[in-house]
């Protein structure tokens, strides 16, 4: 899966920089007074600071982060961070939400919120562009993505997500020329939202790394969808709600899954079947562009590129 944020406006800038062990890429508009390259690459840092210190204060792989020391049983109520409070009641209000679809502790008894973590940490730097004026701005992280305003004075973001088939095994496979494409959607915030998240869950890429409810590792039964993509306002939800709607369709079926997004304002999914058409909910009209079939590269089973017109400035 592979990210690519561009457009064409000339006041437009982007970075992008290894983050989570996957790609990172932040652009920003610019408009009028503030369309100054310095200023630019001061709120691009600004951004990556951000993004950065949040895997290393909050990545569970870390041994020094926060959250290995919360792990560990190190850090009591009063000594964690106001933005470690707010992850540990944002992820238990997750866990009732979904009835517990959504958890942050595993099966061996380790706390790993990072379902959350990633796109928390995406919403989180869109504020902070917010907060310093910036009005039009993409920040995508592996298959987690945040867009506000547009990509240029008459075009808005538009979200590509595009899926080939899977393998015996149930995980996407390589892709090829000769693999059809089973799904593609485009997606934009248009003129009726400010901003726009959207968040991708499954097998497609890592394999069986989602644990069920009362359940051992995702295995034989409950495997009914090799892709479920939600989207929303909020990226931090998004992210966590596509985990949990895998999930649940793993253990309650694809209609349960759907109805549960169905309950969820301003929320919508789009779910791909082991075999068989997508289907989606009713939420998700709002933010479809067209549905059609894109070109997806002969490497790797699904694509997500978030796309303007063309060629923003790198900044480094």
């Amino acid at each position: 899966m592979t990210l690519a944020v561009t457009s064409s406006s000339p006041q437009a800038f982007s970075m992008e920089f290894p983050l989570w062990g996957v790609s990172a890429h932040v652009t920003v508009r610019l408009r009028g007074r503030n369309a100054d390259p310095m200023l630019a690459a001061e709120t691009l840092t600004a951004v990556r600071h951000w993004l950065v210190e949040a895997e290393a204060r909050f990545s569970a792989a870390r041994p020094d982060s926060e959250v290995a020391q919360l792990q560990r049983g190190q850090l009591a109520s009063a000594e964690r961070s106001p933005e470690l409070r707010e992850l540990v009641d944002a992820v238990s209000w997750l866990q009732r939400d979904t009835g517990g679809a959504f958890r942050p502790w595993n099966p061996d008894g380790v706390y790993d919120a990072s379902g959350y973590i990633k796109g928390w940490s995406i919403q989180r730097a869109i504020r902070l562009l917010q907060q310093r004026g910036i009005r039009d701005a993409a920040i995508g992280v592996g298959d987690d993505i945040a867009v506000v305003g547009s990509a240029s004075e008459d075009s808005p973001w538009e979200l590509t997500v595009a899926y080939r088939g899977t393998n015996g095994e149930g995980r996407a496979g390589a892709g090829s020329s000769s693999t059809p494409e089973r799904a593609a959607l485009v997606l934009t915030p248009g003129c009726r939202h400010t901003g726009m998240a959207v968040a991708v869950s499954g097998d497609h890429a890592r394999g069986d790394h989602i644990w069920l409810p009362a359940q051992g590792p995702q295995g034989t039964p409950g495997r009914p969808a090799s892709l479920v993509v939600v989207v929303g306002e909020d990226a931090g939800l998004a992210d966590a709600y596509a985990t949990a709607v895998w999930a649940i369709a793993g253990t309650q079926g694809v209609p349960a899954a759907l109805e549960w997004v169905e309950d969820r304002p301003g929320f919508g999914a789009a779910l791909l079947p082991r075999s068989g058409p997508m289907v989606t909910t009713s939420g998700l009209d709002r933010y479809i562009c067209r549905p059609q079939a894109s070109p997806v590269p002969s490497q790797g089973a699904a694509r997500l590129s978030l796309h303007g017109d063309d060629g923003a400035a790198p900044v480094r």
